[in-house]
């Protein structure tokens, strides 16, 4: 059977649709659960602030029981104490392109503790434009999502996480499952770049 340039680009172009926007979407951050029981691939106290107080655990947390919910494990900061806790990672992106993504935050304890998420310009340290935020979570141990999505700037991008203890010595915060994915539309529009090969219908 003859192979046609036109039939290896309608397979080629079925697959990037179907199938390798799968693998073009994959999370591009490392350890982005923290299921290596530890911070394999982030960096704590990025800046040597003094912001040493964060720890990977298992199970249920504290108080309320705050329990991961993607794996086993999650980030906790603050140890009951009014230190901050702070882990930061490096991430290639590209310029102009926008990337969408999730985490999830709780907290046990009293209200007096936050999560400060932030992404930015790796090489200059300039947050992207809608951050930081300040996420505060319910206290009562259930953990709640956070949605949001930015433009990059630089080819070396970075993510930083805070968990911000306001003086008190009750509360603890908690994030997990942090997600950063190219845009899904821009996915699409890669993957129907495949199809203008299909102009092509030269036998081979």
């Amino acid at each position: 059977m003859k192979i046609t340039t036109h039939r290896i680009c309608s397979l080629l172009a079925a697959s990037m649709l179907f199938g390798g926007s799968t693998a073009l979407a994959q999370n591009l951050l490392t350890n982005p659960s923290f299921e290596t029981g530890d911070f394999t691939g982030w960096t704590v106290d990025p800046f040597g602030a003094g912001r040493t107080q964060a720890t990977t655990y298992q199970g249920s947390y504290c108080c309320q029981g705050a329990t991961p919910p993607d794996g086993t494990f999650a980030a906790a900061f603050g140890g009951g104490g009014a230190t901050d806790g702070e882990i930061a990672q490096v991430f290639a992106t590209n310029v102009g392109q926008t990337y969408t993504g999730s985490l999830q935050y709780a907290g046990v304890g009293g209200g007096d503790a936050n999560i400060v998420f932030a992404i930015g310009d790796a090489n200059t340290f300039a947050a992207y434009a809608g951050f930081p935020v300040t996420l505060t979570p319910s206290y009562d141990g259930t953990f709640q999502t956070f949605n949001f999505s930015f433009v990059a700037t630089s080819t070396s991008s970075g993510v930083d996480i805070l968990g911000k203890n306001n003086g008190g010595t009750g509360a603890d915060v908690m994030v997990d499952n942090i997600q950063i994915v190219p845009e899904p539309a821009s996915l699409a529009v890669l993957a129907l770049g495949g199809l203008g090969c299909l102009v092509r219908r030269r036998r081979v």
